[in-house]
């Protein structure tokens, strides 16, 4: 966060862990803030094909002024290729490649790739406890001018077992209504993790 805020860039990143809301979240802010949304690339699952990857990542911008390749996986990436989409990184200034590892599958082995030498920076993320998980929403409920307070949150936190996408996507619905969040809107307008009546 503080390298995000110091406008600290890498080449290459490698965002995985436990919160899959985390890992996606993180790797959406720093696309963005590497380029225009439109200049985003993003491979989603078995898309990933490493030949395509090369090409993209090899050749100049010509009308953005940033390469950015956004991977979201569940599969390993074989070391060669990860090792080879990183130097490319660092051979065209254009180029950048982002990492979005998501589910159970142990990433750990991939992060050996990434260090500061190569210009790349592995991020691991744990699962957050409530008082984190509640900040998070707390600051998505600011993002979307939700009049909602703490106890709601919490109601909302729990009501999903604890699961920060769902939340979020709450928090998405319930902005449409512009109006302050109470535990009965909640009720009526959200659907948690348990059995629907």
């Amino acid at each position: 966060d503080k390298e995000l805020a110091s406008h600290i860039t890498y080449n290459a990143y490698l965002f995985y862990g436990q919160s899959d809301y985390l890992v996606q979240d993180y790797s959406d802010v720093v696309s963005k803030k590497l380029a225009n949304g439109d200049d985003i690339y993003k491979i989603y699952f078995d898309e990933y094909n490493f030949k395509d990857c090369v090409n993209y990542l090899s050749q100049s911008s010509l009308f953005a002024s940033n390469n950015v390749l956004l991977i979201k996986t569940t599969k390993k990436i074989p070391k060669k290729e990860l090792d080879e989409l990183i130097s490319i990184c660092n051979t065209n200034p254009d180029s950048f490649v982002v990492f979005s590892c998501i589910g159970e599958t142990d990433f750990k082995t991939m992060a050996k790739s990434f260090t500061k030498k190569t210009s790349s920076v592995e991020v691991r993320f744990f699962a957050p406890s409530d008082q984190e998980a509640l900040q998070v929403l707390s600051k998505e409920a600011q993002n979307r001018n939700l009049q909602c307070g703490f106890g709601e949150l919490q109601y909302l936190y729990n009501m999903h077992q604890k699961d920060l996408s769902l939340c979020v996507n709450d928090l998405n619905k319930l902005a449409i209504l512009e109006e302050p969040i109470t535990v009965n809107i909640i009720n009526a307008q959200c659907f948690g993790m348990g059995g629907v009546s």
